[in-house]
């Protein structure tokens, strides 16, 4: 998968919640931003989470302030529970964790894709 499929996936994954790439690369640990697959590698597993929850806080369902990387069995897990600083601080760490480890284990670096994503998105 190349650079411009990506972006158009996570365009994609954006606009249900009236976003596009950019929003998603906001929440996509730069570590990443130099290989396609590392991309996809974070993101596949991964939900748009809401903080507050759509179904209590409609107002806030496109409001990327209010959304979060997060695994989709911890997401559906809460449900529509409010996101406690607690689950925020373990996404978080979590979400470091994962972003490490899938930039390890890819090979696929090289500063060109950076410079498409920058290109891309501005």
């Amino acid at each position: 998968m190349d650079m411009t499929q990506v972006i158009d996936y996570l365009n994609t994954r954006a606009s249900k919640y009236g976003g596009d790439e950019s929003d998603m690369l906001n929440l996509t640990p730069m570590e990443l931003w130099d290989s396609p697959s590392e991309i996809m590698a974070y993101w596949e597993p991964r939900h748009l989470s809401h903080i507050l929850p759509q179904a209590d806080f409609e107002h806030l369902a496109n409001d990327w302030s209010n959304i979060v990387a997060e695994l989709g069995q911890s997401n559906m897990e809460r449900g529509a529970e409010i996101m406690s600083d607690g689950d925020l601080a373990f996404n978080d760490l979590v979400n470091e964790q994962a972003a490490t480890f899938i930039d390890a284990m890819h090979t696929d670096d090289a500063a060109d894709h950076v410079e498409t994503i920058l290109e891309l998105i501005s």
